[in-house]
């Protein structure tokens, strides 16, 4: 593809492929609610420029919609596949931030799992005390305090999302 138009860096496979936000399967679409003018929507406007398409080149399975102009403040929501929606306020917010927080909620873990987190036996990793940690968003479980073979990891939840 021939580098012209606007900003033609953002077409390019290189470009694309540096995205890092993968949605986990749950999430089917989602939807960006922003205005062209002002300064609250600044960040949303820098979001869908250069950070939207990373996520649908990334995320080939989620339908995203744009709606311009139709809100006093801009928001994403997500429709995940059991129904639920997930409203993400972004007015005020840098596009790094957004994106940051989007991935924070939605995104998949480093090591690919969507729904828990590895959590080792206590047999696995020695004899020490155990510790409770949590695994996933409604589970809780015992492991060792002082494992070197073992990696946790705590996920962190939207604040304005019911548990």
């Amino acid at each position: 593809m021939p580098m012209k138009g606007r900003f033609p860096i953002r077409r390019t496979l290189e470009f694309l492929q540096k995205g890092e936000t993968v949605f986990k399967k749950s999430v089917q679409i989602m939807t960006v609610n922003y205005n062209t003018h002002g300064d609250l929507s600044e960040g949303a406007r820098k979001f869908v420029f250069f950070n939207i398409p990373q996520i649908q080149y990334k995320n080939p399975w989620v339908q995203i919609m744009m709606f311009k102009n139709m809100t006093p403040s801009p928001f994403l929501r997500f429709y995940l596949d059991d129904g639920e929606q997930v409203l993400v306020d972004v007015e005020g917010k840098d596009h790094k931030e957004i994106t940051n927080h989007v991935k924070m909620i939605l995104g998949k873990s480093e090591r690919g799992s969507s729904s828990s987190e590895r959590v080792c036996r206590v047999s696995d990793c020695g004899s020490q005390p155990p510790a409770l940690v949590m695994r996933g968003p409604e589970t809780f479980s015992f492991a060792p305090r002082e494992s070197r073979s073992c990696s946790f990891s705590i996920r962190r939840f939207c604040a304005s999302r019911p548990a």
